[in-house]
């Protein structure tokens, strides 16, 4: 699978990948929102195994695709079904932090999500974020997700005040 957008090029996941991944997973401004645990190269290489699994099934719930400028891997976004005829779908998103705030992420996410709705069949996208994540909230915003509320989240984000903050976007709402 291959989606091409105006600077940037998604495509499947390949093994090759695992350390331009992990390299930005590292980064502290990255891990900002993230527990210890989910920094490590055990982690993301436990993540890499899930999407080049993911891109096996058939028939497809959804895809998890990198996110590459000019053949650098600069961060992952996807969208995925629980179930494969379900209609809504959970959409997520990063991004390398040497690449925040030149509009890559909002490029990616409208053509992950155009995707979502047309060839998945997808008519509910649902996303979460930290609560203190104002970057994540921008541009769900952006991409005309509302929020449907916060709720408790884990003891770590619990521990720094922060909640889980559950976003949704439907198909009749996207304008692309």
């Amino acid at each position: 699978m291959e989606i091409r957008a105006e600077r940037l090029l998604l495509r499947e996941f390949t093994e090759s990948d695992l350390d331009a991944l992990h390299a930005y997973h590292s980064d502290p401004r990255y891990g900002e929102f993230y527990v210890p645990e989910e920094l490590t190269a055990e982690h993301t290489r436990k993540l890499l195994n899930l999407f080049l699994g993911w891109a096996e099934e058939d028939p497809r719930r959804g895809c998890q695709v990198a996110i590459t400028l000019a053949d650098e891997l600069i961060g992952t976004c996807g969208v995925r079904k629980s179930v494969w005829d379900g209609t809504d779908a959970e959409f997520g998103i990063e991004l390398n932090p040497e690449h925040w705030g030149q509009g890559y992420a909002e490029e990616a996410a409208r053509a992950i999500l155009g995707r979502g709705f047309t060839e998945l069949g997808v008519a509910i996208m649902r996303g979460q974020s930290v609560s203190r994540n104002e970057g994540a909230a921008r541009l769900v915003r952006k991409l005309g997700f509302v929020s449907i509320g916060m709720r408790k989240g884990p003891p770590w984000m619990q521990s720094r005040g922060w909640q889980v903050q559950d976003w949704e976007l439907a198909r009749a709402a996207w304008s692309g």
